[in-house]
């Protein structure tokens, strides 16, 4: 399996449209034109013997952070996984690589999704959870960014060790 960067604004559209038509519940929120600015948002294919088995967007929280110098975050913001591919490990594939390759320091999701699948993203790493204010979403912190986390929010008790 290989992780391959989609930059064509025609790819992205298409992968935003299979996960909002395959995502299964959920909160669907509007498409901001920003998303399609590789500086903002990135997108990843799964892929395997030149077929496509799903994709995840990354999306850039170094403003998050209020620190220019500081490097590069990024947070896993949506990702799907074609029905016949389920349950043969390409989500866990497209999370450790961002992970480990393109500074993912976070995952962006539901509340409701975090509750079904807490032991999956803890056993890829994610340690704490940031909650968006008064929303329906979490951010998982990943234990590669959690000390500049915790520079930033301290500790407020949202740990999920």
């Amino acid at each position: 399996m290989e992780l391959v960067q989609i930059t064509t604004k025609a790819e992205k559209k298409k992968w935003i449209k299979h996960f909002r038509r395959h995502d299964e519940g959920g909160v669907k929120q509007d498409v901001s034109p920003l998303i399609y600015s590789d500086a903002v948002c990135r997108f990843f294919v799964a892929r395997h013997d030149n077929t496509d088995l799903g994709y995840i967007q990354i999306t850039n929280l170094s403003a998050w952070l209020g620190s220019p110098a500081q490097p590069q975050v990024w947070s896993a913001s949506s990702a799907s996984v074609k029905p016949v591919y389920r349950n043969r490990g390409v989500l866990r594939f497209m999370l450790s690589e961002c992970i480990a390759k393109h500074q993912v320091g976070a995952a962006y999701m539901e509340s409701e999704r975090l509750m079904q699948m807490s032991d999956y993203y803890r056993s890829l790493g994610f340690r704490r959870l940031h909650f968006v204010d008064d929303s329906y979403f979490v951010y998982l912190i990943h234990a590669n960014f959690e000390a500049a986390y915790l520079v930033r929010y301290g500790n407020n008790d949202t740990s999920n060790k």
